[in-house]
């Protein structure tokens, strides 16, 4: 390839999921202990992308408040924002269902100390799956 003989050639892994690869449950620990997750709940990501098409976007259409009611007794919801539309949500600043993540500064440790990932078609689907986590979902437009 490119005139490159085998021995000069590295092959690795993609180094932004490493991590994902080698991490420690100590380290997940302490993920989870800073951003004072609750230990006996599982945790859902909530990474929704942005749309060059709708550059009106004013606000981020999710109802928090229906998602608490019908899962806030099993789980906790990291919000991450994308940085587009950091600013179109609003989460109580008390909120102990809601966490807003959006300006933690690696997605990659929100995926650590996730169970599940809600997301459209953002490649965070495809870095979410080195968990075998992630599964094939059927999309309902209401």
């Amino acid at each position: 390839m490119f005139e490159m003989k085998k021995n000069q050639i590295l092959i690795s892994g993609y180094p932004k999921n490493d991590i994902l690869s080698n991490s420690t449950q100590a380290y997940i620990n302490k993920i989870k202990r800073a951003l004072c997750l609750p230990k006996n709940k599982k945790i859902i990501l909530y990474a929704p992308t942005f749309r060059e098409n709708n550059m009106a976007i004013t606000n981020v259409d999710v109802d928090f408040d229906l998602w608490e009611k019908e899962l806030g007794e099993t789980y906790t919801v990291l919000f991450r924002a994308h940085p587009v539309t950091r600013n179109a949500v609003n989460i109580p600043s008390n909120s102990l269902f809601v966490v807003d993540c959006s300006d933690y500064y690696d997605i990659t440790d929100l995926y650590l100390v996730s169970d599940i990932l809600v997301s459209d078609y953002s490649g965070v689907f495809f870095d979410f799956c080195n968990f075998g986590k992630a599964y094939d979902l059927l999309w309902i437009r209401l």
